[in-house]
């Protein structure tokens, strides 16, 4: 069952066509959303420090990690359900941001040492984190139905200020040592829940929401997008995982291996910007399928070297393997769910699109990876080629599709 009424009123593509207004509308989600992806990214490189500082092991802290993932994964829809339940996207997305950091202040404030209280801590506060990108990517999307900005746009500004984060907290690290984790994540969620009155809220829609998630499910396209995505976002955990120390091991400068992360997301900022109005001509499908292809070439480049030289010109394919597919989602995602479960949607595929497949990937990496070494990567272009087959297939089922129903017709 598609939900064919709201194609093609996803204008998320179109250039902003009311001058100062979408500027200023664009700016607004862009200072918004900067708080949680700056966040996103000093948890994503320096939580690590923040646990071995108040005692955790490396063991203890491998398992508050994979505790971390399985409760965002349970946790993300539950938000997204609420949100759309109640029809008030902000309002959840602002408890979610508060949830993110309160958690951490007490960690902080109260001195918290040993790994239950800690564990305990971290993962409230990955509950309220699994809230905030999601939405904000929910709230992003449909206020680009408006036409006042494009969603690419916005988002390419996002994953700079993650960027920022990452590259920014090194040093602030460096200097305040493991308090200022807490205190940027902190004061990047603090700083959206603070900004969220400003931005415009969602467009209404009808309220048809039954409380069933049935109408997802029967979206055909929605389903397959699951499944394509799990796959090819999978393929990069062991790239999250175990690549710094694959080229630590390869005696690349820690500098080296800096730029190395940078230069895939750069690549994936300068597509969102510059080539978001061509992308968006192209059929999403066949995005998927540039993606898994690319994902192929960059696995099997990543299996066969550590040369930094030729590392380098494989990390710009991050565009390939992680933009491509992402920017497709979101389009699927658009036209083949109603705007009443829009924020379930999201979060569903965050959850099981995104998140589990590489939570799992890692938990199966970190198991070979001693044995193995950078040939694990050749597991990442094994599952990059079942995402490849699985989108032809798709392809081919939707044109069968097509020429039966004007057959019938």
């Amino acid at each position: 069952m598609e939900w064919p009424r709201w194609r093609g009123r996803f204008r998320t593509t179109l250039p902003p066509s009311h001058g100062a207004e979408g500027v200023n509308a664009a700016n607004r989600m862009i200072a918004c959303q900067a708080g949680i992806y700056a966040a996103n990214g000093v948890n994503m490189v320096f939580i690590v420090v923040l646990m071995a500082a108040h005692g955790l092991s490396t063991a203890e802290i491998g398992l508050v990690m994979g505790l971390s993932t399985l409760i965002r994964v349970l946790a993300g829809p539950f938000w997204g359900y609420l949100a759309d339940r109640i029809g008030q996207l902000r309002l959840v997305m602002a408890l979610g941001c508060a949830l993110t950091a309160l958690p951490l202040l007490l960690i902080q404030g109260l001195d918290i040492q040993g790994v239950w209280k800690m564990a305990a801590l971290l993962l409230l506060s990955n509950i309220g984190s699994s809230a905030t990108m999601p939405l904000a990517d929910t709230l992003t999307w449909r206020n680009a139905e408006r036409g006042l900005f494009t969603f690419g746009h916005v988002r390419a500004f996002a994953s700079a200020t993650y960027v920022a984060g990452v590259v920014g907290g090194g040093g602030v690290v460096e200097w305040g040592g493991a308090a200022s984790v807490v205190w940027m994540m902190a004061a990047g969620n603090l700083m959206t829940m603070a900004l969220l009155g400003t931005v415009l809220p969602a467009p209404a829609v009808a309220r048809t929401w039954s409380g069933a998630l049935l109408p997802l499910f029967e979206a055909r396209d929605y389903r397959r997008m699951l499944g394509v995505s799990a796959l090819l976002q999978g393929t990069h955990a062991a790239f999250y995982g175990f690549s710094t120390l694959l080229w630590q091991a390869a005696h690349i400068s820690d500098r080296a291996i800096g730029a190395l992360w940078g230069e895939g997301v750069v690549m994936e900022i300068i597509v969102m910007l510059l080539l978001r109005h061509r992308l968006a001509r192209i059929d999403p499908w066949k995005l998927l399928l540039i993606g898994a292809c690319v994902s192929v070439l960059r696995w099997t480049g990543s299996a066969l070297t550590v040369d930094p030289w030729l590392l380098a010109i494989l990390q710009p394919l991050h565009a390939g393997s992680f933009t491509l597919p992402y920017l497709a989602s979101m389009r699927i995602i658009g036209q083949s769910t109603p705007p009443s479960h829009a924020a379930t949607a999201q979060t569903i595929y965050a959850a099981l699109g995104v998140a589990a497949p590489i939570g799992i990937g890692m938990a199966v990496v970190s198991r070979i990876y001693p044995s193995w070494g950078g040939e694990v990567f050749w597991l990442m272009a094994l599952l990059a080629a079942l995402g490849l087959a699985l989108v032809l297939w798709v392809m081919r089922a939707r044109r069968d599709a097509v020429a039966l129903e004007m057959g019938v017709r």
